[in-house]
């Protein structure tokens, strides 16, 4: 938590940022933002969740419950509707891009329901059996269902309007599907075999890669295979695109899907024992661990990855835990059930998930959304579609500008698309939200617009009412064909007569240390510096560091800068490292700054000094 000392007639001010580094400010006591790690509110279903929830348009977010029912929960925690299933929802539901939300039903049916909570149809697969894993969703639309047990189990594909496409016979039971490169579609079953099907139905390869696998297979960025098993084995195997085999670890009994973080990094919950787990990291390149963080009872839940690196995971101790990327715990939050419901994170840093206490509940965190890598939670994006580069993809790059709006109620926010890539693709049109905050961090309005490459859009943002409003300023940004690959928006909030501190989205802020944290790809050879324009706005000398970590957590290198009281120089740390460098870069000062730009291969020497840019970077 970052503590800003203001007059003698103000009182102290604490504002707490997710991907920031904050100029010096002077605001009353009421914080920004509430503090992380704790509670927003809790809907109570009178049943269990162990569905894990999907969040679609609107913010609104659909959850199951074994009281027989689907919710559809508002952001403030109020019901919208409730659809009856006529039995137990234990399996996520999933959200096509036009709206539509698909529930299984354990009579063996599949429904699709607008988003008023009425039936658009109800597929029946002819089998008296429930849903036994997760279903996905192709960007055609095409829907896979794992329906059936040991004995009857089945996949199946069903056309958008709710017709049978085509269905495969595994020869056990199926635990949930997947999405992979080129539309190939990804499942395992309880023998041990991972299957790759061609959108036709067509089988591509198998591979046997030992029995018990219970979860659907997760993708890293560069197409890798993760599949884990529970019996017997207790491996994690990747595997290449092709079905060849890459590497394959034993870790523990794997209980759920595992998750990746933006440096590839992978997060995989384990049962150490009858009544103990943990979260264990392993490095991408060969399974190697990096560290483990144990816990009194089964994780059960697969882990969700927040944008400043945080992760986020469920235990049988009744608690959600937040752990940094380097293993250690933030916080934990403690309710009234075991925890069964793999999290997700909302755009605005909500972290959701249920509890057999029959409660949902929304907490607050410093996450701002998941994370910018490959597969950050269960069925990897918000929406649950299982689909490794999901045609909706929405990142929220940039943490908030802290402003005043001017005399006349309005700021000014600039928006430009620099023709940066997405999905492999150059060109593509960005939908992007703007979200004006309140001081308690409440939504007081939003706009909403697009832009298209190489234009330059100036948003002016004006306040419903006549007050002057103090607050922040999110940009949510979404583009339509995959995953951001490079930077793609640079945005600035002009306010008259108010300097805009600065964030990156790339450099992660923990509240703890009050520190500037970015973590390096696994591959780094082109990008070995690291560069950081800043500037002292305050009346005293203030000390900075950059330290720079090696991933085992030995320090690499370290720079220390002093700077000027109202320094109208910017100051730079240049820092070079060696090739292919992975780990970690801390930078912190003893005092508030404002960071101008950083750069994380400095060597191009483009640091802005006239004004306040923001380049989102993966």
């Amino acid at each position: 938590m970052l503590k800003f000392g203001c007059s003698r007639n103000t009182h102290l001010a604490r504002v707490v940022f997710s991907l920031m580094f904050l100029t010096f400010l002077c605001l009353p006591q009421q914080s920004l933002f509430a503090q992380e790690g704790t509670q927003k509110w809790a809907f109570d279903t009178g049943g269990s969740i162990q569905s894990s929830p999907a969040i679609g348009d609107e913010g609104i977010i659909y959850v199951g419950s074994t009281d027989d029912h689907l919710y559809a929960i508002q952001p403030d925690g109020t019901q919208k509707w409730r659809f009856d299933t006529g039995g137990n929802v234990t399996q996520p539901p999933a959200i096509a891009d036009d709206g539509t939300i698909y529930v299984g039903t354990n009579d063996g049916k599949v429904v699709a329901l607008n988003p008023d909570g009425s039936v658009k149809w109800a597929f029946d697969s002819g089998l008296d059996a429930q849903m036994t894993g997760v279903m996905a969703i192709a960007a055609d639309g095409t829907i896979y269902a794992p329906i059936g047990g040991s004995s009857n189990a089945m996949i199946f594909a069903i056309h958008p309007d709710g017709s049978r496409f085509w269905t495969f016979d595994p020869p056990t039971t199926t635990f949930g599907i997947s999405i992979g490169t080129d539309g190939v579609v990804l499942f395992g079953d309880a023998g041990g075999v991972l299957y790759a099907l061609n959108s036709t139905g067509a089988r591509q390869w198998d591979l046997d890669v030992g029995p018990g696998i219970a979860s659907a297979p997760s993708l890293a960025e560069d197409g890798t295979i993760y599949v884990t098993s529970g019996s017997n084995t207790n491996n994690v195997t990747a595997v290449n695109p092709d079905g060849t085999l890459k590497w394959q670890v034993t870790v523990g009994r794997a209980t759920r899907s595992l998750s990746t973080a933006v440096d590839g990094d992978i997060y995989l919950p384990v049962a150490a024992g009858a009544t103990s787990g943990a979260l264990v990291a392993l490095n991408p390149a060969n399974g190697t661990e990096n560290w483990r963080f144990e816990t009194a009872a089964r994780v059960q839940t697969a882990p969700a990855v927040g944008f400043d690196g945080t992760i986020y995971f469920g235990t049988d101790t009744e608690e959600l835990f937040a752990l940094r990327p380097n293993g250690t715990q933030r916080w934990a939050f403690e309710v009234g059930g075991d925890i069964q419901s793999s999290p997700t994170i909302a755009p605005d840093g909500t972290v959701y998930f249920g509890s057999n206490d029959s409660n949902f509940y929304a907490l607050r965190s410093s996450s701002s959304g998941l994370a910018a890598s490959s597969w950050p939670k269960l069925q990897r994006d918000v929406r649950n579609t299982g689909r490794f580069g999901s045609d909706v993809t929405r990142r929220r790059w940039f943490a908030p500008h802290v402003f005043w709006l001017d005399d006349e109620n309005k700021a000014i926010a600039t928006i430009r698309h620099t023709g940066g890539s997405a999905g492999g693709a150059t060109g593509s049109t960005a939908s992007f939200r703007i979200d004006v905050l309140n001081r308690d961090g409440s939504v007081n309005f939003s706009v909403n617009d697009s832009v298209e490459p190489g234009e330059t859009k100036d948003i002016v943002l004006t306040a419903p009412d006549s007050s002057i409003h103090v607050g922040a300023a999110m940009l949510d940004a979404s583009v339509t064909d995959g995953i951001f690959l490079a930077p793609f928006l640079t945005w600035q909030l002009d306010v008259k007569g108010m300097p805009a501190p600065l964030q990156i989205g790339a450099f992660f802020s923990d509240p703890t240390d009050a520190a500037l944290v970015h973590h390096f790809p696994a591959e780094a050879s082109d990008r070995n510096g690291l560069g950081i324009a800043v500037q002292n706005i305050g009346d005293n000398e203030i000390q900075c560091s950059l330290e720079f970590f090696n991933a085992d957590g030995t320090m690499q290198a370290e720079e220390i800068l002093d700077l000027d009281p109202l320094g109208s120089v910017v100051d730079f740390f240049n820092s070079s490292l060696p090739d292919g460098f992975k780990g970690s870069a801390t930078f912190s000062c003893d005092a508030p700054v404002v960071v101008v730009a950083v750069n994380q291969d400095f060597s191009n020497g483009n640091f802005p000094t006239d004004r306040i840019t923001i380049k989102g970077q993966k």
